[in-house]
């Protein structure tokens, strides 16, 4: 190899090493401006994370507004359910209290009609017999006393109803009105009951009496009038009763 040949050599591999400096110094270069691949990564992840916390987030509060809605829905239907079910039950014992004030008003009826079949052949056979009013009516309270335990309500009820008419007396109408109730409270109609013993005490009152309508409050749910009635009992001087 001649100087000439080896010159030439020189300057091709001074060339060849100026490229590859330059080729180093660019990717230098390059690098330098390309993104930290841990705080890009990083990044990555807090974006990812945040979208999937704002899933979440949407998505709870979408399942709380319509548990809320649904909550509301159910309750708005129970409220209308109860309110349903009051007037149901706010008709029917309106439906009761009517039956009940129809069979009274037949019951009495019936016994004004056989009273009124019965009074004259009555009032003609005690006539004959010569009797006051009183004993009139005392006959008739005893046949209604025996009707009575005879268990024959009904003609027992009849029979006291008259003798009740026929006297102006208070204490003798007390008596019948207080038998009537208790008559009435056998069959458990509580609330008659209670309606007689009220014109009984009214007529004529007496502690037995005042008893007798405090327990006939108490069966039909009013204690606190029971409880007066009792209390009233205490108070009172026992001995200016009868």
């Amino acid at each position: 190899m001649n100087f000439y040949e080896e010159l030439k050599s020189k300057k091709s591999l001074g060339i060849l090493i100026l490229i590859c400096v330059i080729f180093l110094i660019l990717i230098i270069k390059a690098y330098s401006f390309l993104p930290d691949s841990k705080e890009s990564s990083k990044n990555v992840y807090d974006s990812e994370n945040s979208q999937v916390e704002n899933v979440i987030q949407d998505n709870e509060s979408n399942t709380k507004d319509e548990n809320e809605v649904e909550n509301e829905t159910i309750q708005k239907e129970q409220d209308e359910e109860d309110i349903r079910k009051e007037k149901e039950r706010q008709i029917l014992d309106e439906i009761e209290k009517r039956k009940m004030e129809e069979i009274e008003n037949e019951r009495l009826e019936n016994i004004n009609t056989t009273e009124a079949g019965l009074k004259s052949n009555e009032t003609t056979a005690l006539e004959q017999k010569d009797l006051t009013i009183e004993e009139q009516y005392n006959e008739i309270f005893s046949e209604a006393s025996k009707l009575y335990k005879e268990k024959q309500y009904v003609r027992a009820l009849e029979e006291y109803q008259k003798a009740a008419n026929m006297v102006t007396d208070k204490e003798l109408q007390a008596k019948c009105f207080e038998q009537m109730s208790v008559i009435y409270a056998t069959v458990k109609k509580y609330g008659t009951a209670l309606a007689f013993a009220q014109k009984s005490f009214n007529a004529a009152p007496t502690t037995a009496r005042e008893i007798l309508l405090a327990r006939l409050y108490y069966k039909t749910g009013n204690i606190d009038k029971a409880t007066t009635r009792v209390n009233n009992v205490l108070k009172r001087d026992f001995s200016a009763d009868k």
